[in-house]
């Protein structure tokens, strides 16, 4: 994650996909110095974030203006956490836990519309990222316009930067 810090720029809107966060704030934080604030501010969002760091079950409503506080200006940046997308995993035998395989309706535009507001550049970070939700999002900025600048993936992470229309950044 720190090379994902070190390409972009002041300006940037660095998304944090929901399922990321804990690993976010676990390669971003200088754990000798640690900033405090800091780490507040991202576990009261975590903590928001339900158990395992957005595995949240279907809303079962459409997904519309959720999230807006969850954004900080943060080292020349803005740091935009991601809202949970509905889709829920699990291995245990729980009777009352369903699995879902889409996003709730609306999440990507929601998500898309969060990004946007602030125009220029977007890298959106998804650590243990292999899931339909992070796949549909990233949809959803090419279907809007949005040019892809560059792309990194491994095994358990994806950063994507896109330029959105219009931007001269």
């Amino acid at each position: 994650m720190s090379d994902t810090l070190s390409r972009s720029r002041p300006g940037d809107t660095l998304y944090i996909y929901a399922r990321g966060l804990a690993g976010w704030i676990y390669y971003t934080t200088d754990w000798r110095n640690p900033d405090r604030d800091v780490l507040n501010w991202s576990w009261q969002r975590l903590r928001q974030l339900g158990p395992n760091s957005g595995n949240l079950p279907s809303r079962g409503v459409p997904v519309s203006h959720e999230g807006e506080a969850w954004q900080r200006d943060w080292q020349g940046r803005t740091e935009l956490v991601g809202v949970p997308e509905g889709i829920r995993r699990t291995n245990m035998p729980d009777p009352t836990a369903t699995n879902t395989k889409e996003p709730d309706p609306g999440w990507t535009a929601n998500e898309w519309e969060r990004c946007a507001r602030n125009g220029g550049r977007v890298v959106v970070v998804g650590i243990s990222a292999g899931n339909r939700g992070l796949s549909d999002l990233l949809n959803e900025f090419e279907h809007r316009g949005a040019t892809k600048v560059s792309e990194y993936a491994a095994e358990t992470s994806r950063v994507v930067t896109f330029e959105l229309r219009g931007s001269a950044r």
